[in-house]
């Protein structure tokens, strides 16, 4: 089963939307709290809406990001337009999720934030395993 290649099929996570939700929420009440005068507090809110707007953004086309769909064989990550990949010592590995950053032969660098509820459950732990074990010298464990 470790032998087997691995294809990262990516959806949309909830959690970590809802995650970015409570910390950019967080974020305003702090800044409304504070002793700023009121516009500082409006234009942090402001920003602190937006960012969390691209956030949401950015896990809505998760289909279309270049981890999406690649395959990770031994050592390799082959990407869904051909390129292939090396993880780098960036990398983390968790049960409760996964950092994973790579670069392409074009010196390209890649990364993407994947939670348990990303990926199929049987696929997350096969990716963390594989990531734990084939990159002993480069993933980190936390």
């Amino acid at each position: 089963m470790l032998d087997e290649p691995i294809e990262i099929q990516l959806i949309p996570s909830k959690r970590l939307q809802a995650f970015s939700a409570v910390i950019h929420g967080g974020g305003c009440l702090c800044l409304w709290l504070s002793s700023l005068p009121w516009p500082l507090a409006l234009l942090g809110s402001v920003a602190a809406f937006f960012s969390h707007y691209y956030q949401i953004q950015q896990q809505r086309r998760i289909d279309q990001h270049p981890l999406n769909h690649a395959v990770l064989d031994y050592d390799q990550f082959y990407l869904h337009h051909g390129d292939k990949a090396q993880a780098t010592s960036r990398c983390i590995a968790h049960p409760w999720g996964i950092v994973l950053q790579v670069n392409t032969e074009r010196q390209q660098q890649y990364t993407v934030i994947i939670l348990p509820d990303a990926l199929p459950k049987v696929e997350f732990r096969r990716l963390c395993v594989r990531l734990r074990y084939s990159f002993p010298n480069k993933i980190k464990e936390i």
